[in-house]
């Protein structure tokens, strides 16, 4: 094989090689950033139900003004 044949084979291959991991890499961010959002979304969720429960803990205002 003559070497520039070689080189520019070496060359389409490794071109391939980055576009494969670019691909790679796009899919595992889009992964990432989806079980980001899941949890994300977890946290958020919790935390809304905290507030729900503080609130039913909390007296309600109409009361107190009752007893002035």
């Amino acid at each position: 094989m003559h070497p520039t044949m070689f080189r520019i084979q070496l060359k389409i291959a490794l071109n391939a090689g980055q576009f494969v991991c670019l691909i790679c890499v796009t899919i595992y961010y889009f992964k990432l950033i989806h079980v980001i959002n899941k949890i994300l979304h977890f946290v958020l969720q919790c935390n809304q139900d905290e507030i729900m429960d503080d609130d039913y803990l909390q007296p309600i205002y109409s009361d107190s003004s009752d007893e002035d």
